[in-house]
């Protein structure tokens, strides 16, 4: 506790439970409390306990924090090098932004993924593990509300994508025409994330992110395909759902490792 004038003066700090600081011109004292955290799993599992009250749990910091913050950071990290490094990293730099890529390809995201399910009520997707003991309605994020890539270079209008369960084979196809700053030569790249999204969720889940991600240069025979091409191919492992598939493309100049990329586009994967 500092005073700036003795003995009734300016205070600044904290005293035996109670802060002084300066709020628009006018010197005040308040009494110092530690803001309540009422979306840990713990206070989620009281709550379907019915230990405490559904006011004592908030589910919106649940989301936000597990279905959200917890899920973008898990897979940024696992893909630092074929992701965040590449692409979001330089992006960082170019903006003269004093964050990390990984944290700025979190805050690119958390608004609209955040906004794509209703944050106020229980998430839940028939994808996770998870055998209910009521029927809930789908209440999960929109991956295609995802942004994997952006910048000022031109992307495409168009974009498809299917993949083939018993051969890992993915068929991208895209709108190659060049309205705006885009090159014929400009390197196609893809990203597929794959949900679940947890590996279990409910009363007994672990609330582990379980979504993988490939990344991928777009191969088109006899060499990686640009822009001008308007198709291509990939592989991911075999066995997977298309339907629990989301696809982007992005494009870049020179190569995957430079800056210069545009925003990505989505697609909803199909069987070919």
């Amino acid at each position: 506790m500092k005073y700036y004038a003795a003995p009734f003066g300016i205070g600044r700090g904290k005293l035996n439970g109670t802060v002084f600081a300066v709020w628009r011109g006018i010197p005040i004292a308040k009494k110092f409390t530690i803001p309540l955290d009422k979306g840990t799993i713990l206070k989620y599992q009281q709550m379907k306990d019915g230990i405490i009250t559904p006011d004592k749990f908030s589910f919106p910091q649940f989301n936000q924090r597990r279905a959200v913050m917890n899920v973008l950071m898990k897979t940024g990290r696992d893909h630092m090098d074929d992701w965040i490094h590449p692409v979001w990293t330089p992006e960082a730099k170019d903006r003269r932004l004093s964050m990390s890529g990984l944290n700025l390809m979190t805050k690119s995201n958390i608004t609209a993924l955040l906004a794509s399910l209703d944050k106020t009520t229980e998430f839940y997707s028939p994808e996770e593990n998870q055998i209910p003991v009521e029927t809930l309605p789908t209440n999960t994020i929109d991956l295609t509300k995802m942004q994997v890539a952006t910048g000022e270079l031109e992307g495409t209008g168009a974009f498809t994508c299917t993949y083939a369960t018993g051969t890992g084979i993915l068929a991208f196809t895209w709108d190659a025409t060049i309205f705006g700053n885009g090159k014929d030569t400009d390197t196609a790249h893809a990203i597929i994330i794959a949900k679940p999204i947890f590996n279990s969720i409910g009363r007994n889940g672990a609330w582990q992110p379980a979504m993988q991600m490939w990344t991928m240069d777009i191969y088109h025979h006899p060499a990686d395909a640009t822009r001008v091409d308007g198709d291509g191919t990939g592989e991911i492992p075999i066995g997977l759902d298309p339907t629990l598939l989301t696809a982007f493309i992005f494009f870049s100049q020179v190569t995957f490792s430079k800056t210069n990329h545009s925003d990505s586009k989505f697609a909803v994967v199909t069987a070919p």
